[in-house]
This record gives structure tokens, sequence and C-alpha cells, in this order.
């Protein structure tokens, strides 16, 4: 007698079974059962028009089919064996035969595309089956290529008449137009990279004159445009007097007969200045330079007050003067080109802050080149901190935005105030206390040296500089436009801030001692708007040996205060010397080479007594003022730590300080759960700290089932799943939380 064991699957509840027995002669049927060891794509995920293959094996069995899913709607019953619509979906057969181990080549895929497997057993005692699913995921094609352009001259100012070199290249344009848009000249039309010389059109006369570049995109977007502009000397004047050495555009000033080519007999021909000097007399020109606001003599004023600057000149005696002016620090005349007006006046009405240099400059028959023998600093204080007599006035913070933690006195760079409240331009997100770009581009890198000599270089009066900026954008970014500017932010003579060279370079000659500052500046497509990003450069500019500063020029040392240790060629600030000997003024003490007030330190926040002033505590000496100290980062505490605020964590990516992101995810309110196959369950999560809608849930399988940064779903599991809970910080990096799902093995009794 014998048994037949007749298969129970997927038993789920408690069961009783009757067992009946009869006597037969067949023999014992062996255990069978169809089964898949694996279905699976390799790879799993591939680029768009890629293929992958299916790796599908069966045992027991005598037969297998493979079916593409495709999506769609309807239902046809039965299905045949060619396809057929099951549960909403097309089951296309792609592939069918009798072996255990099957390679399948999907062929090009540019959707995400699932296969299902079926093995069966047509032999066996009845019809056995199994089958599997798997499927191919199809990543996004890359962006398309973005098109780009360089264009650049060869010089940046020409000669009367000269010819430029224009270079220009492109990516992913169709074809590029080179102009000269002030003569209304096409130099080239159509190549989309080369070079040509504006020669062959005659030579350059225009000042100023500006070169187009004009290329197509490929992907039909408005044409890409860029300009440079460059500088054309004018023609050369004729000569008038071919006798004397150079050429004179004008006859020589004191000439004799007036209007002539001759000079006195005792005066000497100067071609530099085209001048007839009369002989040398001794001594030295003498100069004042005072600024009066509303009639009192001051060395500050308020920003929206007007300071008249008068300039006062005397010439030793012998000698006349045949040129004075009032200028700016690089020379400009602020009062005329010529004359010797004296006394000379300027009313100065300034547009925005800081400390502006003047001079008294003069020449006479026998100095006759101009020199600054005079000079005058204004500080410019803003409305809010008004000009107390001595120094800017501290200002009273004002909170601009009450949405950021502190106090913040003006809004964020790339970021506007209304109403107490700020938020950021287009393009920018607030991220603590800063608008910082969307997309993870660093600022650009400026570097700007003196004779090859970074930070601060000094030399002495008539030794050259040679000034050189450099600029480079960091990956992701491209430089729009770089300048080199003097300590007002003008771009320096000879310098174009319309092109994007790099490096940029200034022979810079002083014509005073003294100190001179300069900037490198840049303009990126990431960070639009001009910055120096911290870079500068201090000349200092100091007398020969043997000459010392007096106002704005270098004389011959004179010890005028024998009192003091070594030669002063004045008498010290708020100080007079007579007899050779020096005193200070009512209210200052003499201390070592200079007049000290005998009160104590009066600045905001100062303690101690001058010269020796220092700050109070949580306060640092700037520019003669004490400031607040404060951490640069936003949401920096506890200076000179910076630490982090509560519920902030440095970035170690960025260095900035960001929210803490805090990720909960659970599976039936636990982190890992084991059920049956086949079974719901529902997944629960929240995120804080994160970028706003940033947070999406993934399987492991790489499939999105919910977004959101906090909710509730549910999902049938038909395998081991992890539910990965994904997220954006303020930083950009991406952070994770899992929760895992595994399966109760089922047993099957064969």
């Amino acid at each position: 007698m014998h048994w037949h064991t007749t298969l129970t699957r997927h038993l789920f509840s408690i069961g009783i079974f009757a067992v009946a027995c009869a006597a037969f002669m067949a023999p014992a049927a062996p255990a069978h059962a169809v089964g898949v060891k694996y279905f699976e794509g390799q790879p799993p995920v591939v680029s768009s028009g890629g293929s992958s293959i299916i790796r599908f094996h069966c045992h027991n069995q005598d037969g297998y089919k493979i079916y593409k899913i495709i999506p769609g709607t309807g239902d046809t019953s039965g299905g045949s064996a060619v396809g057929g619509k099951i549960g909403g979906a097309t089951y296309q057969l792609v592939a069918a035969g009798g072996s255990e181990d099957v390679y399948y080549n999907t062929g090009p895929l540019y959707t995400t595309t699932e296969y299902s497997g079926e093995c069966h057993d047509n032999t066996f005692t009845g019809y056995d089956y199994a089958y599997a699913q798997t499927t191919i995921t199809v990543s996004a094609p890359p962006p398309p290529a973005q098109p780009t352009s360089t264009f650049t001259s060869d010089k940046t100012s020409y000669a009367y008449n000269d010819n430029a070199g224009l270079s220009w290249s492109s990516t992913n344009m169709t074809a590029c137009n080179v102009w000269n848009t002030t003569d209304n000249i096409l130099y080239s039309g159509g190549p989309t990279s080369g070079n040509v010389s504006t020669g062959a059109w005659g030579g350059l006369k225009q000042n100023p004159t500006t070169f187009t570049l004009s290329c197509a995109p490929q992907n039909g977007s408005a044409n890409i445009v860029k300009n440079i502009t460059v500088s054309v000397a004018p023609a050369p004047a004729a000569d008038l007097c071919p006798s004397l050495a150079g050429t004179q555009a004008s006859y020589p000033a004191g000439s004799s007969p007036a209007g002539s080519c001759t000079c006195p007999s005792t005066y000497t021909y100067t071609q530099s200045t085209n001048t007839c000097t009369a002989p040398a007399s001794s001594g030295t020109i003498t100069a004042t330079l005072i600024a009066r606001v509303n009639g009192t003599q001051t060395t500050g004023m308020t920003l929206g007050q007007s300071a008249v600057l008068t300039g006062t000149f005397a010439a030793p005696s012998g000698q006349t003067l045949t040129y004075t002016s009032i200028t700016d620090n690089v020379g400009a005349s602020l009062t005329g080109a010529s004359g010797a007006t004296n006394p000379r006046t300027y009313t100065f009405s300034p547009t925005g802050t800081g400390s502006f240099l003047f001079h008294a400059r003069a020449a006479s028959n026998a100095n006759p080149n101009a020199t600054n023998y005079a000079s005058r600093t204004i500080t410019v204080c803003p409305a809010s901190q008004p000009w107390n007599g001595s120094s800017c006035a501290a200002a009273s913070p004002t909170d601009v935005c009450t949405n950021i933690a502190g106090t913040q006195t003006t809004p964020p760079a790339n970021g506007t105030s209304s109403g107490g409240l700020c938020s950021c331009n287009s393009g920018y997100t607030l991220q603590g206390a800063s608008c910082v770009v969307n997309q993870a581009v660093a600022p650009p890198t400026l570097a700007i040296t003196g004779n090859n000599v970074a930070n601060n270089v000094a030399v002495t009066l008539g030794q050259p500089v040679t000034i050189r900026g450099t600029y480079a954008a960091a990956s992701g970014d491209a430089i729009i436009f770089t300048a080199l500017n003097d300590n007002n932010n003008n771009a320096l003579p000879g310098t174009s801030n319309t092109t994007a060279a790099s490096p940029k370079t200034y022979t810079f000659t002083a014509t005073a001692p003294g100190q001179y500052v300069f900037y490198p500046a840049a303009l990126t497509a990431a960070y639009p708007s001009w910055n120096n990003y911290g870079k500068s450069l201090m000349v200092t500019v100091n007398c020969p040996v043997g000459q010392a500063q007096q106002g704005g020029a270098c004389v011959a040392a004179v010890d005028v205060c024998t009192n003091i240790a070594g030669t002063q060629a004045t008498p010290p600030a708020n100080g007079t010397s007579s007899g050779g000997l020096c005193s200070c003024n009512s209210g200052y003490s003499l201390q070592g080479a200079s007049c000290v007030p005998v009160a104590a330190c009066s600045g905001a926040h100062q303690v101690g007594t001058p010269p020796n002033c220092t700050c109070d505590v949580g306060y640092q000496m700037q520019g003669g003022s004490c400031v607040q100290v404060q951490c640069p980062g936003a949401n920096e505490v506890n200076w000179p730590t910076c630490s982090c605020a509560s519920g902030y964590t440095r970035d170690s990516g960025t260095n900035m300080c960001i929210r803490q992101p805090v990720l909960n995810i659970s599976v039936n309110g636990l982190d890992a759960v084991r059920v049956r196959k086949g079974a719901s369950v529902t997944i629960t999560w929240n995120a804080s700290g994160v970028a706003s809608g940033s947070c999406r849930i993934t399987t492991n399988a790489g499939t999105t089932i919910a977004s959101g940064d906090s909710g509730t779903t549910a999902a049938t599991v038909g395998n081991q799943t992890t539910y990965r809970l994904t997220c954006t910080n303020d930083a950009g990096s991406a952070t994770t939380k899992e929760a895992n799902v595994t399966l109760i093995p089922e047993l099957i009794e064969q």
C-alpha cells in the first residue's frame, strides 16, 4: 500500500484535513515542484537606448515563457500565448523555450520596463508553474549642451590709425558675426571661431570703438552677444615749430615775441612742457589746502553736505607761479588744467562715504614740473553716523530683518528688506542670515600684487609699480568681466572693466608720497555683482633718502624741531615751531615726535590715553574706531570661538552652520518589521531642519513611492524591502534614514 502526498501551498490559517486510504498497484510518485531560482536584469539600470540581459533559471520544469509588461487599460479574458491584457496591463510574449538556464537580451530600452517570467511543467500529474518579475530602470538622458562663446582683443588701447587683432571661439553655435559697431563694418560673417586683423578695413580712428561678437546657438535660443570697447588715441597734431626738438601743437609758453617759436635769450626751452623757462632761482613753492563746511574748517563731513576746499600758493622770491590746481588722489585737476589762479577753490559734494584725498599742486618758472605741495584727506560719514568733529558717530543698530536671528542693520548681500522682513533676489536662497546662490558654485578666486608682492608694497617716489590682478572662476561658473580699480573703485586708466581678461596689469608711478589702495574686481555668471572678495593692495610711496614729506611733496629735509629726536621737516600736527624748537598747542602734550590730546581717549568704547587708545572687551580697533566684534558666519555665536547656535550644526563641506537635520521613518510604527509575503504595510515619516519639499521615500530597488517632508503611505510587500527617507539639508547635501521589512519564511511541503 502507498501514501500519496498532496501539496498544500500558501497555508495562512489552521485547517483540518481528512486522509482516505485505498490500495493500488502503481508506484509512489516522486516529489516534484516547479521553482524559480533567479529572474534578474544584468544590469538592472541602463541609460536611454541601452540594453540589459535578463538571466532566468528554473528547476523541475519543461518550458519557460518571458513576457514584457506594457501598461494599459481594459482586460481580455484568457490571455493567449502570444499576449493579452490581464489585470489592466498588456503581457507581450517575447521569449519561450525549454531550457532551465536562459539569457534574454532586452534590446534598446527608452523607458523603465517590467518583465514577467513563467516556468511550467506539463509532464507531471496536473499542470504546475512558478513565476517571477523584475524591472529594468532607464535613467534620464543628460541635459543638452549649452552654447558658450569667448571674444578678446590683443590690446585695450590703440594709437590713431592702428590695427586691432580680434579672436573668438564658441561651442554649440551655428554661426558667428564679428562687427565694428562704431563704424558699422562687418569683419567676419559665419565662422564660429577664428581671428581677424582690422587693418584690411582701414586703421582705427574713433574713440571709443566697440567690437561686437554675435553668435546663433544650435538650440535655437536668442543670439549670445559680447562687446569689447577699446580706446583710440587722437590724431597727432601738426608741428608748429620744426626748429625746436619734438612736435609742438602750440607755441611755447613764455616765447618772445609771444606766439613765436623763440625763447628769450636767458631762458631755456623745455620740450616735455613746451615752455620757455626762466633761469632757476633758489627756493621751493609753499602751499596750504584747507576744507570748510558752512564756514568752519574741518577734516570731515556728513553725506549730503558740501565742503569748500581752498588752496593757496606762494612762490619764492624771484619766481613766478605758472600753474596752480586742486587735484584728486590720482592727479586729475578739479579746478581747470591751466593758469596760475591763486587761491584756487573747489566745492566737494560727495555721493558716497569714505576717505577722499586731495592735493594742492603748483609749478613756477623755476620749478616747471607741476608738483603736489600740500594735501588734505576728508572723511565722509553716512547720515546715520554724522561727523562729530573728530570721527563718524557710532550708528544705532536697527534690525531690518526681523525674520532672521540677531540684529541685521542691512539686508544680506543679494537680498532686499521690506517692512522689516528680508528676502533674497531671484536665483538666491535664504540660509541663516545669508542669501546663497541656488546652485552650489564657489566664489571666484582673485589676487592682486605690486611688483610681484601681495598685500603691501613700499617704493620710493618716482619708482614704478606693476600692479597685476588675476581672476579665476570656480567649477561650474564663468568670468564675465574683470577690473583693476583705484581706491574709489574706478577702473584704472588703460584698463577696461568690460572684458574678462586675466591677468590685467597697470603701471603706477606716483607723483606724490603717500599711501594708495588698489582693488581687483570680478563679475561672474553665478555672482553677477561686482566684488573684490576681500582682496586689495596698499602701495606706500616714500620720499628719497635725504628728503622728507611736506604736505603732498618731498622736500629737502630741514630739522625744524631740534628738541625732537631725528630730522623733523614740519612741526607735529597740533604743534608749532619757533627758533628750531617745537611745542604743542593748548590741550596737547609732546610725546616723542607727536602732539597728543591731554584728555582721555574720546571715541565710543575707547579707553586709555592717546596715543595708546584701546577698546572695551568685545570691541576691536578698526580705522581709529572701536567696532563690535561679531562672528563672521550666519548662525554663529560665542566669539572668538564662533561655534554654531543651538539647533544648528557645522557642515563639513561648506563650513556653514546649518539647521540640524532630524529624520524619522517607520514601518507599522517600528524601525524594522517581519511580515508575510503579500502583506500590506504602512510607512510613516517626518523631517525637520531640511530644505522644504526636498524629501522622498524610495525602495532598495530605486523606486520612488512617495514625496514630501512628512506623510503616510501604504505598500504591499513582495520581497525583503528597505524603505529609505532621503532629504536635502541647508548645505545642499543628501541625508537619509531607513526602515527595513523582512519576510516570514513560508513552509512548503513537498
